[in-house]
């Protein structure tokens, strides 16, 4: 059985393609995408970094989780409960109740 010039070379080849300057392979542009390429130019062109360097939205990159306002006042006013909470004088069981 032959199967043409595939039959005792194959190579499967699987790429992670990033965004244009990412040359690192990290899948963000940073200044360690400039030490690779000025390590070794001909992974690609110095133009593409310059583009998107600081643009901040590279593909890959993850958002930083910032909680909306209405969850930070929640926050803020279960604080304050649990820090009231905290301060009042709390009964002993000791004499306490009148007649006792």
């Amino acid at each position: 059985m032959s199967f043409g010039p595939l039959t005792h070379r194959t190579l499967l080849t699987v790429l992670t393609v990033g965004p244009a300057g990412d040359f690192d392979g990290d899948l963000d542009i940073d200044g360690n995408d400039l030490l690779a390429w000025q390590r070794n130019p001909s992974v690609g062109s110095l133009a593409d970094w310059q583009t998107q360097y600081g643009n901040g939205a590279s593909h890959g990159t993850l958002a930083t989780v910032t909680p909306e306002p209405g969850t930070a006042a929640l926050t803020v006013v279960g604080l304050v409960f649990a820090v009231s909470g905290l301060t009042h004088a709390r009964p002993t069981g000791r004499g306490d109740s009148a007649g006792g």
